[in-house]
């Protein structure tokens, strides 16, 4: 259920509206700028020239790259060029956000960065995040519910981002 609707039930073109994809590899346009990888998913859904510009302008705001939408991704470090695709997975404000390992070749600074953004989406806009990641650390620092999955299985369920309930130490 994604909304209230049977995703079952919903033509796949019409849920994909829905949702925004964050990749474990940024999968960007190499020659397209920052700008033009971000507006491209509003262009896709012939949304107006105006409001694309609008909002691709917010969403480099947003992402913390105002000043370098300009750039081609080969320009930008690792840190921007996530940012990047988390813009992409914003411009059409999703209800769903499914993010991939998105911190998994970050440092710590962009790590920060990439947890807040997706943060600030949650909370300022009531977008869902769900976070797929194999950094215990990330996990518990975050606080929220926690789906454990062993052999493609539903081990645990546990609000307050500790795994099982109880703090897990990083292997």
């Amino acid at each position: 259920m994604i909304g209230g609707a049977d995703v079952a039930q919903v033509p796949g073109s019409q849920l994909r509206r829905s949702m925004g994809i964050i990749f474990q590899t940024f999968r960007l346009m190499e020659k397209k700028s920052a700008f033009e990888n971000i507006a491209y998913g509003a262009e896709v859904l012939a949304m107006p020239a105006s409001q694309v510009r609008s909002r691709t302008t917010e969403v480099l705001q947003l992402v913390g790259l105002g000043d370098k939408g300009h750039r081609l991704p080969a320009e930008l470090s690792g840190g921007e060029q996530q940012r990047v695709a988390i813009g992409r997975a914003l411009i059409n404000r999703p209800k769903l956000i499914l993010a991939d390992e998105p911190t998994g070749d970050l440092d710590p600074e962009n790590t920060d960065r990439v947890l807040e953004i997706l943060d600030q989406v949650h909370r300022e806009h009531q977008t869902t995040v769900l976070f797929a990641t194999h950094a215990v650390e990330i996990v518990n620092r975050l606080q929220r519910r926690v789906i454990r999955l062993q052999d493609g299985r539903i081990v645990s369920d546990a609000a307050g981002g500790y795994w099982a309930g109880a703090k897990v130490e990083s292997r």
